[in-house]
């Protein structure tokens, strides 16, 4: 493990990755940075110590390992059902929930798709068969949850426990800095960022990525709460000028093409805005109104999205919570 400590006080700032945040001066701010869930992590207090929710996320890798093996995937090959940790087994029901409320455009079973695509090692698109193959074990509405356990209706099906990962590792991060007394704090994994307190009552600014350059389209200016972004620039190659990215439309069996870029969900709870920043990529401009009405459940604060042409949507409070800093924007809300 990769780790370091520091001790600092600045009157301004800025972590350079993103999400970006903005920060105003607080003593005693402790911060340490390590590698763990097949990411860079950071963890910054303000007036408390950092190792419990480092330790969290450590024990959270441990539990989708021991669970998922060293893929971090449960695929339906020997045996059609599996006992889980109820930590594991309520994020799948969270994303089978989700996958019922977008149709199936987000699907909780997609990892056939996505172990066919393998876009982090790929550099050129499956065939046509093979996609069609892995399709065939694709299916949402042949997954059940039960208590503990989670059960395939078919061979060969399977889920990517990993996908849940860092949104599980960020609660159960918050929820130990918290049991520590820890009042104000920033917790990112890999982009995926959880505040505690509102520092200060100045609120925390969560940087929002540029999808086509360096740097930020604006922040958010939020407290208590999570901010995630999934984004076709994350994992992507190109294959004879077009670009292939991670977000796989399940009916298609190939990346979504649906006009969006980068989708943001602001929800107290970070394993529900891991999983429903993808559902809102995968609905689209189109459908993401609709989903933000069927997931009022989910208390979600909001919803940006940008698309290829440039265009922030606001959706939910969005509207209220974000700047815009970046130039050639238009803004929709």
């Amino acid at each position: 493990m990769i780790k370091k400590v520091r001790f600092f006080c600045l009157p301004f700032i800025l972590f350079f990755f993103v999400p970006v945040f903005f920060t105003a001066c607080s003593p005693e701010e402790h911060s340490i940075d390590f590698w763990a869930m097949d990411t860079y992590c950071e963890v910054t207090v303000y007036g408390g110590d950092c190792s419990s929710a480092e330790n969290a996320v450590e024990q959270t890798e441990i539990l989708l390992r021991d669970s998922g093996g060293d893929s971090n995937t449960l695929f339906a090959y020997e045996k059609k059902e599996f006992e889980v940790p109820y930590d594991i087994s309520n994020a799948v029901n969270l994303s089978l929930d989700i996958s019922y409320k977008t149709g199936g455009l987000f699907d909780i079973t997609i990892a056939p798709l996505s172990l066919l695509w393998d876009v982090s090692n790929r550099t050129a698109p499956p065939t046509e068969n093979e996609i069609e193959e892995a399709k065939a074990f694709v299916g949402y509405e042949k997954l059940t949850v039960s208590g503990n356990k989670i059960i395939f209706s078919d061979y060969g099906m399977g889920i990517d426990i990993g996908a849940i990962g860092k949104g599980l590792a960020a609660n159960k991060a918050v929820e130990a800095l918290k049991k520590d007394g820890v009042e104000e704090a920033v917790v990112n994994l890999g982009g995926n960022v959880s505040v505690i307190g509102d520092k200060n009552g100045e609120g925390y600014k969560i940087g929002i990525r540029n999808p086509f350059s360096s740097g930020i389209v604006g922040y958010v200016t939020v407290s208590d709460t999570s901010v995630v972004t999934s984004g076709s620039y994350e994992r992507n190659f190109i294959y004879e000028g077009k670009l292939y990215h991670h977000i796989l439309n399940p009916f298609t069996g190939y990346p979504f093409e649906n006009g969006l870029v980068s989708a943001t969900v602001i929800c107290d709870d970070s394993l529900v805005a891991d999983s429903l920043s993808t559902a809102f990529f995968a609905v689209g401009e189109e459908g993401a109104k609709t989903l933000l009405e069927e997931c009022s459940n989910y208390d979600i604060k909001g919803v940006i999205l940008i698309s290829e042409s440039g265009r922030i949507s606001l959706l939910g409070g969005a509207g209220e919570l974000f700047t815009l800093t970046g130039e050639g924007f238009s803004l929709e809300k």
